[in-house]
């Protein structure tokens, strides 16, 4: 018996779609040939908050309620909403501040 972890998307490949292309997978699991090892689930859209503390950003953007409820507990970055974001570029002592009253490029 081999140990494996499937990531998501192979997992439910492989449960969901019996002639899919990945359904082998399935077959191996029930017939013993494998064990899949599962992590523990972790915050949704973790890898953006680990990319923004790993990238030394000062703001994550997000409208996902996992990550703006963080906001209370992690203070670098700012993890705001996006119209929450657009204020504070516009405030006079953000870095991003707009000058001449132009709205901030939200590219």
């Amino acid at each position: 018996m081999i140990r494996v972890v499937l990531d998501t998307n192979v997992l439910v490949s492989a449960l969901l779609f019996e002639k899919g292309r990945l359904a082998w997978i399935r077959h191996c699991w029930q017939n013993g040939r494998i064990t899949p090892v599962m992590a523990e689930p972790t915050v949704n859209d973790q890898i953006f908050l680990d990319l923004a503390i790993g990238a030394g950003v000062q703001a994550l953007v997000s409208g996902d309620r996992d990550l703006l409820d963080l906001a209370d507990i992690i203070s670098v970055p700012k993890i705001l909403e996006p119209e929450v974001f657009r204020q504070w570029l516009e405030q006079p002592s953000s870095p991003g501040a707009a000058q001449s009253g132009e709205d901030p490029p939200m590219s």
